[in-house]
């Protein structure tokens, strides 16, 4: 939400894999999807 400047939808899934692939560790949509399941 404080990426996209915004709170709906749209926005945070525009924004859901820049924030997850922060400088250190690169998450591909899968491997980010086990660690919400987990």
């Amino acid at each position: 939400m404080q990426a996209g400047g915004k709170a709906d939808r749209a926005t945070i899934q525009a924004n859901v894999m820049d924030v997850a692939n922060a400088p250190v560790r690169k998450f591909t949509q899968v491997s980010l999807k086990k660690l919400l399941i987990c």
